[in-house]
């Protein structure tokens, strides 16, 4: 049997391994789970299949497990030593793989949260991790700044801070389940390889906090089913746990169970005081918020969880890209669990299917394991994700962290002469597994172009096209890049033509930081006009700018291409009293006065009070010599209050 696993190990691994090269040579949003280096430098390519060689050199020499074995003696004979470096290595990890963009997850909503905050417009919208939130603030502001480049800045120490409390506590969780030295380094370094790192790399993001939580939530519940802790710590850090992010919520199960057993050992006074210190806690929590539960969660109208059909309300239509029996939904799942943790699957199946024989249910650890993750993922395989399950990774990231742990305990309950074999390679290829993953989201220009392949209709819902266009432009916004900016606009009107936001969008940037740039308005206003004909205030837009690139061309002595953009403006608004007027002008420059005089009185006809084309008009007959009506039109146009005329009529 034995024998096996090692097999299933080694066809696992060098399929991630081919799955990373295929994304590399076709990388695209439906293999978003391992396309990594499609999007990174060849020199990065080479260095992973030479890292790859080298792994299983070592493997098949044997040298990885003599590594693991020298590892675990540090660990075990020089634990402060083992753990100092492995906080020095996380740091030094953290620099390489800092990240300079941030467009992953809600960082630029984060952003605006806390400015909007900071400023007195709202209070801090708490979305649906008020603890993680309020830490965050005040962490953030006690640092630096709200300045886009000091707060990323803050939250890479914040981020780093915690990182290191999450290797301690991991540290002394895996201590604490495992006997075994062995088993204890093994599992440590598999933890702390998995794709969950990143966000301790200046992630900004909420996640740092829930998943540290975590980590205490499950070795304070496994100190209690140890009896190395009372119980009514597990309650009150489940509750804040809870807060961190409302998903954690669903931990709740687990925590029951424990109940359940303290209650069968008669420990029920302990089983009081622990949710009754919880209840203290969230009526205190309550009250601080005054009973407003805006303040302690987003109230949406929008559905969170995915339908069964596509007959649906418009609402959930504009938030959902697939229903939960869609091919994509099954794609989006596929990618997340390869990214994440594929060889803690690859092991739990292993046991289901080998193992059912196993007093599985007389283990209270494992038992305490599954009560806990299925619900969180029988959440995960319904719920609707607005932003995506390759945007919005880190919703579940964390569980991870969970879910691997549960596959090391039920690995190494099975002990043989194999086991160090073969979870040397599981470390090894967990770890290369992640590295696409931590450098494709360090430099600016490989996380922004993997982010922008992203945009696909059957993975993201509208609403998620949108905000994934949001997060893109604030950005840039940040960088000061205005083609960046408007480039984010065109392409979302691409995908999304009939949506008014796309247009108007690049509009508001292109009038703020390029106001005489007509082309550019009428190139949007043509699209937007294209997609939306029937709106008449588009027509009349988009004639009005028309008319104004026709003027600074007209001033410009360049009369033809004036001409042009005044026909333009006559095409969108036929009814644009100015356009024939102005157009009226260059012919009249152009000598073609009987031509002028028509477009003048067309003007007229549309605006009778028109003083401009009124003087025009007069002028045009001054010209054939009718000194009479030309006087007739000139004191029109005075009376309508044109300074040429007034100052005409003066001489």
């Amino acid at each position: 049997m034995e024998k096996k696993i090692l097999s299933y190990t080694v066809i696992t691994s060098f399929s991630l391994i081919g799955l990373n090269i295929l994304g590399y040579f076709f990388p695209g949003s439906m293999n978003w789970g391992f396309h990594f280096l499609g999007f990174l430098p060849p020199f990065f390519f080479i260095i992973y299949i030479l890292l790859a060689c080298v792994i299983f050199l070592l493997f098949y020499s044997g040298r990885l497990e003599r590594l693991v074995s020298a590892g675990s003696a540090l660990m075990e004979n020089k634990p402060y030593t083992f753990l100092a470096s492995t906080i020095f290595m996380f740091i030094v990890f953290a620099f390489v793989f800092r990240i300079n963009a941030s467009v992953l997850g809600d960082s630029f909503n984060m952003i605006y949260n806390f400015r909007s905050f900071a400023s007195g417009v709202s209070y801090l919208a708490p979305w649906h991790e008020p603890l993680s939130m309020y830490v965050l603030y005040y962490a953030v502001t006690m640092i630096g700044s709200l300045d886009y480049s000091q707060l990323s800045a803050s939250f890479f120490i914040i981020d780093i801070i915690l990182g290191i409390l999450f290797i301690i506590g991991t540290y002394y969780l895996v201590k604490r389940i495992f006997s075994s030295p062995l088993h204890k380094f093994m599992t440590f370094v598999f933890l702390t390889t998995l794709p969950y790192m990143e966000f301790y790399f200046g992630y900004i993001e909420v996640y740092a906090v829930s998943s540290l939580l975590l980590v205490l939530f499950i070795l304070f519940s496994i100190s209690t089913l140890q009896h190395k802790l009372p119980f009514y710590y597990v309650p009150i850090i489940w509750l804040l746990l809870t807060f961190s992010h409302y998903i954690n919520g669903l931990l709740g199960p687990a925590v029951i169970y424990l109940a359940y057993l303290e209650y069968k050992e008669k420990r029920i006074k302990e089983v009081i005081i622990g949710f009754a210190g919880a209840l203290i806690i969230l009526l205190i929590t309550l009250v601080a918020a005054e009973f407003d539960m805006e303040r302690l969660i987003n109230i949406s109208p929008v559905s969170h969880f995915l339908s069964l059909t596509g007959n649906i309300s418009a609402i959930n239509s504009y938030s959902q890209a697939y229903t939960i029996f869609s091919i994509y939904h099954f794609v989006d799942i596929a990618n997340y669990f390869i990214m994440m943790s594929p060889f803690a699957i690859l092991i739990i199946i292993i046991w289901a299917s080998y193992y059912k024989e196993e007093s599985f249910f007389g283990n209270p650890l494992n038992l305490w394991f599954t009560i806990a993750l299925i619900p969180i993922f029988l959440y995960y395989l319904v719920s609707k994700l607005e932003q995506g399950n390759a945007s919005d990774w880190d919703a579940f990231a964390g569980q991870f962290f969970l879910l691997a742990l549960f596959a090391t305990v039920l690995f190494f309950q099975r002990e043989n002469q194999l086991t160090a074999k073969i979870f040397s390679l599981i470390i090894c290829v967990s770890l290369l597994h992640s590295l696409p993953w931590f450098a494709v989201n360090a430099p600016k220009e490989s996380s922004i172009r993997r982010f922008q392949s992203l945009w696909n209709p059957h993975i993201l819902s509208h609403l998620g096209n949108y905000t994934h266009a949001l997060r893109l432009f604030r950005y840039y916004e940040s960088q000061d890049d205005t083609l960046g900016q408007l480039d984010v606009w065109d392409r979302y009107s691409r995908i999304y033509p009939y949506d008014p936001r796309a247009y108007i969008n690049e509009l508001e940037v292109t009038n703020l930081y390029a106001s005489n740039d007509y082309d550019r308005k009428i190139k949007t206003y043509e699209r937007w006009a294209l997609a939306d004909p029937s709106n008449d205030s588009v027509r009349y837009a988009l004639s009005s700018v028309c008319v104004n690139s026709g003027n600074k061309y007209f001033h410009d002595g360049k009369l033809d291409k004036a001409k042009n953009f005044y026909l333009k403006a006559i095409l969108a608004d036929s009814s644009s009293s100015r356009a024939y007027n102005n157009l009226g002008s260059v012919y009249a420059q152009q000598g073609k006065i009987d031509t002028a005089l028509i477009l003048f009185e067309r003007a007229i006809k549309l605006d009778t009070s028109y003083a401009e084309a009124l003087y025009n008009i007069g002028n045009v007959f001054m010209e054939k010599g009718n000194k009479k009506q030309a006087v007739e039109f000139i004191v029109q146009a005075a009376r309508f209050g044109n300074p040429q005329a007034i100052e005409f009529l003066k001489k």
